[in-house]
């Protein structure tokens, strides 16, 4: 990535780490997250972290969001969860940890500022900062949690269902009720062929749910 993107540790920096986790870590655990962290500033629908690559870092979302998904054996991506400001990846810190590759591709959703946390940082904050081990755990119980909720959408709702959620957490996520995306997006979000996305998405709009413009959805 194009160091443009990298944005410099200054006052102006400082702040927005501060306003964002003060209440969460102690000044001296702040210093150091300024001293060995990187701040980027990354467009939407970059690959940030993708299946079978080695991880050199652990992703903090400062700003905007991160989809991350995981794929199976024929290619078929699923949705497990939203990444948004003040949270981090399970599987991220896993494959960190354990040195493994990851399983999981992560794709900013939104224009955002990433915090990346050497993958050598995180044992010896893990000893050193309660606060640190807390926001770890905390942070890889909330993804369990999540996937856990993602793989019983799939296994015990309908598909009419899961793509209200899935309409609706977008646009929470996006803080606008106009999507700009098309059904082949959706399908491939949720794991599903284009043209049952499409004969739902009539439904809904019937239903008074949604309303379809070209390339774009709004909530209503």
């Amino acid at each position: 990535m194009n160091d443009r993107n990298f944005i410099p540790f200054d006052r102006k920096c400082l702040a927005k780490l501060e306003s964002r986790f003060e209440k969460l870590f102690e000044p001296r655990l702040l210093d150091e997250i300024c001293q060995s962290g990187q701040l980027r500033r990354v467009s939407a629908d970059k690959i940030m972290v993708d299946i079978g690559s080695t991880l050199s870092f652990m992703p903090i979302v400062i700003s905007g969001s991160i989809k991350v998904m995981t794929e199976d054996k024929e290619g078929n991506e699923l949705l497990l969860y939203y990444l948004q400001a003040g949270e981090t990846c399970a599987v991220t810190m896993k494959c960190c940890v354990t040195n493994a590759k990851s399983t999981v591709r992560a794709i900013t959703e939104l224009e955002s500022e990433i915090l990346s946390i050497p993958i050598e940082k995180m044992d010896s904050w893990m000893e050193r900062y309660k606060s640190w081990r807390s926001f770890i755990l905390g942070s890889y119980n909330e993804r369990l949690n999540e996937m856990v909720e993602s793989f019983d959408n799939v296994v015990f709702h309908s598909l009419e269902d899961r793509l209200v959620k899935y309409l609706r957490d977008k646009a929470k996520i996006g803080n606008d009720k106009i999507l700009h995306i098309s059904h082949q997006d959706i399908a491939g979000d949720l794991h599903t062929t284009r043209v049952s996305i499409s004969r739902l998405m009539r439904k809904l709009e019937s239903n008074k749910v949604i309303e379809q413009q070209r390339n774009k959805v709004v909530i209503l």
